[in-house]
């Protein structure tokens, strides 16, 4: 009677903790992005975390679905290595399609980062007259101290690899009740 109630107790327990895991809300997926084009074969790269809340295809800072900006300038002749983060952020919209600036639909799609304090536009791409992006036409801009630079390249966005330390939580978890479940699961045979 003792192991059948043993292994009750963990199927009861097991069931709550897997229905407790299934409510809970969808973490932000992390995105990287990556772009060349620029002098000197610079590149732009960065990521961010984001969810999309209004389920409308597209993700927007405006809308609060985008968090952890942050973005790497490798550096040419014209513009000096430069690291952008989320202070200096005065927007990001995505269409979660792989390119950022290219999309027409809901808010304007772009990223744009900004001098702090200031209202000059450290960094563009896809908004204004970057829309274009059609390989001929400046897709982005980047804004140094005396110079600047433009790269005839879209934005390349990719869903991140590294699971979140949540997801890594839920997994461990999961593997600790499985684990507990079959270690009470011994059955006991007694002879008479």
């Amino acid at each position: 009677m003792k192991s059948g109630v043993t292994i009750k107790s963990s199927a009861i327990l097991s069931a709550c903790v897997i229905s407790m895991l299934s409510v809970a809300p969808a973490a932000a997926a992390r995105f990287d992005f990556n772009q060349g084009g620029w002098a000197e074969g610079a590149v732009f790269t960065g990521s961010f975390f984001g969810e999309d809340l209004n389920h409308d295809g597209q993700l927007s800072s405006f809308d609060g679905e985008i968090s952890n900006v942050f973005a790497d300038f490798s550096g040419s002749a014209l513009v000096p290595p430069t690291h952008f983060d989320v202070s200096e952020l005065y927007g990001l919209v995505y269409d979660l399609d792989g390119y950022l600036g290219d999309g027409v639909t809901g808010d304007l799609e772009g990223l744009a980062f900004f001098w702090p304090s200031t209202s000059v536009v450290r960094y563009a791409v896809g908004t204004g007259p970057f829309r274009a992006c059609d390989g001929v036409n400046a897709c982005s801009f980047i804004n140094g101290f005396t110079a600047g630079d433009t790269s005839l390249q879209g934005l390349k966005v990719s869903v991140g690899n590294v699971p979140e330390p949540a997801s890594w939580a839920m997994m461990l978890a999961g593997f600790g009740l499985i684990g507990a479940t079959l270690r009470r699961k011994s059955v006991r045979v007694a002879f008479g």
